[in-house]
C-alpha cells in the first residue's frame, strides 16, 4: 500500500554527483547537480530512539537516521543526497527500497551527519 499524498508534506531537492572537476593541483572535486525534476514531495519519519552520538577523534559526530517515503523515482540511488527545502539540511541516502516491486513508491533510509 502506498503512502497517501496527504502524508507527503516535506519537499526535498534530489541531488546526484556530477562530473569530476579538476582543481589544477592534481586532485578533483565532485559537484552536486540537481536531478530533473529536482523537487520531490516525501514523508519524513524519524528512525531514532537511541543515542545517535559517537566520538570520532577530537569531536562528537551525530548521525540522525530517518526514513523517507515518496513516489517512485529512477534517479534516487545510494549515491544521491536530499536537501530539505525548509532548512537546507542535507540527508545522505543510505539505502533504497521498492517494497511493492511495481515502481510506485520508494522507501529510503537516510542520515543527516552533523559535525
Amino acid at each position: 500500500m502506498t503512502t497517501p499524498a496527504g502524508l507527503r508534506r516535506v519537499r526535498v531537492t534530489v541531488q546526484n554527483p556530477g562530473p569530476r572537476v579538476w582543481d589544477g593541483k592534481g586532485g578533483y572535486t565532485v559537484p552536486w547537480t540537481d536531478a530533473v525534476p529536482p523537487s520531490w514531495l516525501v514523508r519524513l519519519t524519524s528512525s531514532g530512539g537511541r543515542n545517535q552520538e559517537r566520538q570520532t577523534h577530537d569531536t562528537v559526530a551525530v548521525q540522525a537516521a530517518h526514513t523517507v517515503t515518496g513516489p517512485w523515482r529512477s534517479d534516487v540511488t545510494t549515491e544521491s543526497r536530499l536537501v530539505l527545502a525548509d532548512t537546507g539540511a542535507v540527508l545522505n541516502v543510505l539505502s533504497v527500497d521498492m517494497p511493492d516491486h511495481r515502481q510506485t513508491e520508494l522507501v529510503c533510509a537516510v542520515a543527516e551527519v552533523v559535525l
